[in-house]
């Protein structure tokens, strides 16, 4: 064999033997977290977060310490029953606000919802399977390749403010069919280096290692926006709530279709009126969505999100939770604009209870506890 040809072979020996041990290296454990495989969904199962507060982010809106715990579902809150069928199961799915991940376990909206029906409805089962950037892309990706095999019996969709300035998915929503997805389908190399791209050209990731430092109200800079930018982000979002109903009609048929009987919660916000805390006024304040926003115009554009979610709900007779006004505009209740703290995901979840307890109790007459009635 001529040395140009044995040296090509032995490169290719070597190149082949060294993609196969990657491929079984990261069969065995894959250490970077990813939330796709080509184009299929992979959840944290089994996942513990520690995390700790350093100097820059501790205050009094966050715990200094926090374990966030995933399950064999990769949702937070209790393991499955054995018995599925026969409890009254419950999914919350949503983006961050839903997930709320820098809260404690047991302290996220959800299970603080969990702990409220447990003592008015027998044999209920509540899970969170919220992840930090979904839109309605990603719920109704969850939806078909999760939910719909699972089957609980109900499902709770906190939705909005991941969709606005939304007109295709993005992150962690993306999954576009195309060869080299399909491929990292059947192999973890492949989609390991995939998702490894997404990430480079991710515009924004959020690091969910470190506690965020959560919003001081007092330093923010009040930019109010000039009213040609704000008419044309107001006629800009025309399309997008066009295409956001879409998919909530279509996240309802889904469920419905599968026999799983959806709720719409609205997506409430500290912006846009008066802080009672703090005094502050947070509709002159500047706040990023992808734009730069006032507060009082970030509010008004996902009010517009808002009334779709409510509109949607008359019209398909799913239950809605109008969340977005029944919660207070307090800083008590948030720690930045749109996140919980633990006072807040308590109030979330007693205002999500006072809503779905009476409406589940028509349902399942035969789960009301006797204390409950």
């Amino acid at each position: 064999m001529r040395p140009a040809a044995l040296k090509l072979l032995l490169i290719t020996l070597s190149t082949g033997l060294a993609l196969g041990g990657a491929e079984l290296i990261l069969r065995a454990r894959n250490p970077f977290g990813f939330r796709m495989r080509g184009n299929t969904l992979v959840l944290p199962a089994n996942k513990v977060y520690d995390i700790k507060a350093d100097a820059r982010s501790r205050s009094d809106q966050l715990d200094a310490h926090v374990i966030h715990t995933k399950n064999s579902l990769g949702f937070r809150g209790p393991e499955p029953p054995p018995d599925f069928a026969g409890w009254l199961t419950i999914v919350a799915v949503g983006g961050s606000t839903t997930e709320c991940f820098y809260l404690s376990d047991g302290r996220d909206w959800p299970e603080r919802l969990g702990a409220r029906l447990q003592g008015e409805l027998r044999k209920v089962w509540v899970d969170n399977a919220g992840l930090d950037g979904h839109s309605t892309f990603g719920h109704l990706l969850l939806t078909r390749q999760v939910l719909t095999r699972l089957h609980p019996k109900v499902t709770l969709y906190l939705v909005g403010v991941n969709d606005m300035f939304l007109d295709e998915p993005r992150g962690f929503d993306r999954v576009a069919q195309n060869r080299w997805a399909a491929l990292a389908d059947h192999s973890e190399l492949a989609a390991t280096l995939l998702n490894l791209y997404r990430w480079r050209r991710t515009r924004r990731i959020e690091d969910l290692g470190a506690m965020p430092k959560p919003v001081a109200l007092r330093d923010r800079p009040r930019h109010p926006v000039p009213p040609e930018v704000a008419d044309r982000l107001w006629h800009e979002q025309d399309r997008r709530l066009a295409a956001y109903r879409k998919r909530l009609e279509e996240l309802v048929a889904l469920n419905r279709d599968h026999g799983i009987e959806p709720v719409l919660i609205t997506q409430p916000t500290l912006l846009g009126g008066v802080d009672p805390r703090t005094g502050l006024d947070t509709r002159p304040m500047e706040v990023e969505l992808w734009e730069k926003l006032d507060g009082a115009l970030a509010w008004r554009l996902l009010e517009r999100f808002n009334d779709v979610t409510r509109q949607v709900g008359r019209e398909r007779g799913v239950l809605t939770v109008d969340l977005a006004r029944a919660l207070p505009k307090d800083s008590t209740f948030f720690y930045d604009f749109f996140h919980f703290t633990n006072p807040g995901a308590d109030r979330v979840g007693e205002i999500v209870d006072r809503a779905l307890h009476p409406w589940l109790a028509a349902r399942y007459p035969d789960r009301v506890l006797s204390s409950a009635r």
